[in-house]
């Protein structure tokens, strides 16, 4: 990830908080991987992993929006 990106996603949500009420923005923390689990990630290709709620989300290859965000809401409301 470049420091770039990261900025530029940071603004776009500063912007989005702003035009909603509250304005309130939760940032994740994003952690660096092992050398062992780049290994294995990159045997499979791209993978997204997201820890919430005590659970770990672990997606291989192309990402459906649609389905991930249908996933996450059922972590959190679980």
């Amino acid at each position: 990830m470049s420091l770039g990106l990261l900025h530029h996603w940071r603004r776009l949500a500063r912007e989005a908080a702003s035009a909603t009420a509250g304005g309130d923005t939760v940032f994740v923390p994003i952690l660096p991987m092992e050398e062992s689990d780049q290994a294995r990630s990159s045997a499979h290709g791209a993978m997204i992993e997201i820890t919430l709620g005590g659970a770990c989300i672990r997606v291989h290859g192309a990402v459906d929006g649609a389905a991930l965000r249908t996933v996450i809401a059922a972590v959190r409301a679980a």
